[in-house]
This record gives C-alpha cells, structure tokens and sequence, in this order.
C-alpha cells in the first residue's frame, strides 16, 4: 500500500519523565512532515497536559498501563525499564485496531531531520517486507525496536503477539532473542544506516553525516540525550 507523502502514520508513546524529548520529536516530525497523522499515547495525566498546552495537530491517548509503570524518566535496563517497555507491544497492537494503513513507529529520542516518507513507500512497494527497524550495528542488537515501520499486517500482528507473550528482559532484547530462535525472520530487515543512524553511528563515530532520520540512543540519562541533540543544533524547544 502506498501512502500519499502528506499524510502518512506515526505513533509514539511517552511518559511525563519523557516528555520534552518527545515533544522535540514531535516538532521536528511535523516540520519535515506538516500533514504527518501523528498518534501519541500518553502512560500519565501529566504528560497528557504536556501535549494538550503544547497545541500541536496529533491525535493524544491517555493510556492506561498494564504493569506497574512510572511517570518519571527511566534509565536503560534500571529499575521499571522492563515494565516501560512492555507497553509498546501493547500500544502497537492497540492502534493496529485502529486502521489498515502502514505506520511508523518512534521512540521519544528520535529526530526527523528531512521527510522519510518517500523511502518508506519505496521499501513498502515490495510486498515481501512487513517490518523494518534501525539496527544498532556495530555496537548492538542487530533490530532496535525504537524505529520501526510496520506494514500493518498478520504478520506485524503475530510478531508483536509473540515478543509480548514472551518477554525476555526489555522490549528490544525480547525481539532480538526470538529473532534469534527463528529460521530467518520473514519480512523482516534493517534500515540502510545512512537513512536512520543509531546514536553510536551518527554523535560518536560520524560515520554518518547526512541522515533522515536520527535516534539518540547510546546515551544514558536524558541529559546526556538532550546535550547530545542540542549540540548538532537538533533541539527545538
């Protein structure tokens, strides 16, 4: 299915410890794609007020975790990590139900420096692809479920259905190990590095210079996200 380059899906998740970032996110999603369908679930009341005075052009969802959750900021594999993160199959199943369209879905550390989508129809016009992630090669897993475009089919579904029935620490180190018992991963691949860098990749080494998209992981602590996004002038607020 190809999407018109104005009005294609995206959907993220936030907390109100992640707030800020996502809302940077957000800004620079809509300035490369002002007509972007943007879908924004919020884990706690505070957030929610974050994005209602923010006045932005997306749809917001207060959701309800199903675990014990936090609405403070939480460090990579630190104390409510695992319970955060099992949320996003549960809201990427959730919008799923909501329409029959591909769609993208982005961690709050993401930035959008140029429109993706035009790349993302490209690789969506061959039929054989239903998932594409960032990888976080060479440092990391070989899928890193903080970018990832979803065809929005059964098998989107059952992958999701899978991972949530059989998590195994956090999100990411859950699809990479049942990738890893799998006899290949059918319609599933990665994102050319150059498109959508890790943040190893693009703040650290500079392999890449010129990307679309760029997620600012390899970072611990907001701050050091923040500082890192702010000092390549990828900062908004």
């Amino acid at each position: 299915m190809t999407v018109q380059t104005d009005s294609f899906r995206f959907v993220a998740f936030t907390n109100y410890g992640c707030s800020t970032i996502c809302l940077n996110m957000i800004r620079s999603l809509l300035l490369a794609c002002p007509a972007a369908r943007v879908t924004l679930y919020c884990t706690d009341d505070k957030s929610v007020g974050v994005f209602s005075d923010a006045d932005l052009p997306i749809t917001v969802i207060r959701y309800e975790p199903t675990n014990h959750s936090t609405e403070q900021y939480v460090d990579y594999h630190t104390k409510n990590w695992n319970a955060i993160t099992e949320q996003k199959y549960r809201i990427l199943l959730d919008y799923m139900n909501t329409c029959d369209e591909p769609f993208f879905y982005a961690d709050c550390d993401l930035y959008f420096v140029k429109s993706p989508v035009a790349h993302f129809n490209e690789i969506l016009s061959d039929e054989s692809v239903h998932l594409v992630m960032q990888t976080d090669k060479p440092l990391g897993h070989k899928h890193c479920t903080g970018a990832i475009l979803i065809r929005n089919s059964p098998r989107c579904r059952d992958v999701f259905e899978t991972c949530l029935n059989n998590m195994s620490g956090d999100d990411q180190d859950t699809m990479n190990s049942i990738f890893d018992r799998e006899s290949g991963a059918e319609g599933v691949c990665n994102f050319a590095s150059e498109f959508c860098p890790n943040g190893y990749l693009f703040f650290k080494s500079g392999e890449v210079t010129d990307p679309t998209i760029v997620h600012a992981n390899f970072f611990l602590g907001m701050e050091q996200k923040v500082n890192a996004l702010k000092n390549r002038g990828l900062w908004l607020l």
